[in-house]
């Protein structure tokens, strides 16, 4: 949960989607509204949405919610706050960023303003950070240990 970081950067507001529920296959899944940069899709959906999300990926980070909001529609960035975390007494390495950056969130929330398709996620996380603070939650991770760990040991 990255919700304490966005509340101290304003003009990245971590936006969430409206809540909405799908069934498939007997598996809840949610629409999605945030992402760790790792996603399934069609390669067809890839195809379409690659300049978009070389776009988003170069706005600054955390730029894993511009790629989900934006290619569902929704801008990320509040106009008002577009230099809001910016650093305005930049180095020669970090001025580039400065005019760069406003700029590519500018194009992105206009990219969101032709977009409507649908991320989903399963509500029980099909996959996770191996940090043992940032596990999924819903499954049973010992478990999971001790399985690999058998695994490991019989040869299967």
């Amino acid at each position: 949960d990255n919700t304490a970081w966005h509340e101290d950067h304003a003009s990245q507001p971590g936006r969430r989607l409206p809540e909405e529920r799908f069934d498939v296959g007997g598996t809840p899944w949610r629409r999605a509204w945030d992402s760790t940069s790792t996603f399934g899709l069609r390669e067809r959906a890839l195809r379409r949405d690659a300049d978009l999300l070389a776009l988003c990926s170069a706005t600054g980070g955390p730029w894993d919610n511009t790629c989900v909001t934006t290619v569902q529609g929704v801008p990320s960035y509040a106009w008002r706050h577009l230099y809001g975390d910016l650093y305005l007494r930049p180095s020669r390495a970090s001025a580039g960023r400065v005019v760069t950056r406003p700029v590519l969130r500018g194009l992105a929330n206009l990219a969101a303003l032709t977009r409507s398709a649908t991320w989903i996620a399963p509500v029980t996380s099909l996959a996770t950070h191996c940090e043992p603070d940032h596990l999924a939650v819903g499954t049973d991770w010992a478990a999971v240990a001790a399985d690999l760990g058998q695994a490991g040991t019989t040869g299967a």
